[in-house]
């Protein structure tokens, strides 16, 4: 749950309200399938089950996202390949939206009253044996539930041990390990503190952008550029971040077409 915040607003689902699997990258270097935080170049913050949220701390889902807000939807469910297959790792059940400092317009970071993540994941192939569904069909990033899948999901996991503490633990191990290895928990961003509520000030905003239009999260060189005046940062990751590694300020960052060296 956010802190007491206005900027978080409540989601207020629709009467069926449905949901969205969406496939995230898992590391393999974990016991469970947390977020690959080891991906070199590309640490991954979402799902960023320690605060609960989704978009707060990354740019990537974007589209994913709004549709998620536009559409009220209650559920998020997370699916990644893991042992094989893909796997239902676990869920949100959505309570708040906020309007982040980007510099695209209809990007909003999300907000579960409950998180649930599953201590033995169900492979798609067996819950498609178990419920009668096609969620093993193959689909790149996200697929729309209706209200009943959502709900049916939702009872399933709901049913199942809870395993979030093991996941939680496993996010803090590869942190440590990357800061064991690269000197930083996150270290493309050169970040060394966990995510925690504290992080999100910097990355909220009080309501939509003003004359902003839709940007690229991608980078044509994988190199970015701070445009603040006071820093002019320079470093390599392979998506837009929402706020400078560097100076901490949001929505200054700009793509270059060439590595700094080249």
């Amino acid at each position: 749950m956010p802190p007491d915040d206005a900027r978080w607003l409540p989601l207020a689902p629709a009467p069926d309200a449905g949901g969205t699997l969406s496939v995230y990258y898992a590391d393999a270097l974990a016991a469970v399938p947390v977020r690959e935080i080891t991906r070199l170049g590309d640490n991954k913050a979402d799902p960023n089950i320690e605060t609960g949220t989704y978009g707060l701390f990354s740019t990537c889902g974007r589209r994913p996202r709004s549709g998620i807000v536009r559409d009220r939807r209650r559920f998020l469910f997370f699916t990644s390949a893991w042992g094989g297959g893909r796997v239902l790792a676990g869920y949100y059940r959505l309570g708040w939206y906020a309007y982040t400092t980007s510099q695209a317009t209809r990007d909003y970071a999300l907000a579960a009253e409950t998180v649930r993540f599953d201590a033995d994941p169900l492979s798609l192939a067996t819950i498609d044996d178990r419920l009668g569904t096609d969620y093993n069909r193959f689909f790149r990033s996200t697929r729309t539930l209706s209200g009943d899948e959502a709900a049916r999901l939702a009872d399933l996991l709901d049913g199942r041990p809870d395993g979030t503490d093991h996941y939680l633990d496993e996010i803090d191990r590869l942190e440590r390990f990357n800061r064991c290895y690269g000197g930083h928990r996150y270290n493309g961003w050169g970040r060394d503190e966990p995510f925690t509520w504290a992080a999100a000030d910097a990355r909220l905003a009080d309501g939509p952008p003003t004359g902003a239009s839709t940007v690229s999260n991608a980078s044509p060189s994988g190199w970015w550029a701070c445009t603040a005046s006071n820093c002019a940062h320079a470093f390599e990751n392979r998506s837009r971040l929402r706020v400078c590694p560097s100076c901490d300020a949001a929505g200054t960052l700009a793509p270059l077409e060439e590595a700094p060296d080249s």
